[in-house]
């Protein structure tokens, strides 16, 4: 998957995959990197070591991996 960047609200985050197995994502917003997986639920969490970013944006970003089909 090629690395692409998606606007929520007024931010812009950059997103790439990192693995597919386990699924793992690297985003990154004004300089900082996040890390964010999918569960064996396929629920979508931040495995981040500062958990920095809101549930909603977490859920907005791997669905719009999704969408790009992962």
């Amino acid at each position: 998957m090629e690395a692409f960047n998606i606007k929520i609200n007024s931010d812009i985050y950059g997103v790439r995959l990192k693995s597919q197995k386990p699924l793992r994502i690297n985003v990154i917003r004004q300089h900082v990197g996040y890390e964010i997986g999918r569960d064996f639920f396929g629920k979508w969490y931040d495995n981040s070591r500062m958990s920095a970013l809101d549930d909603d944006i977490i859920e907005e970003i791997g669905n719009s991996v999704e969408a790009r089909g992962l």
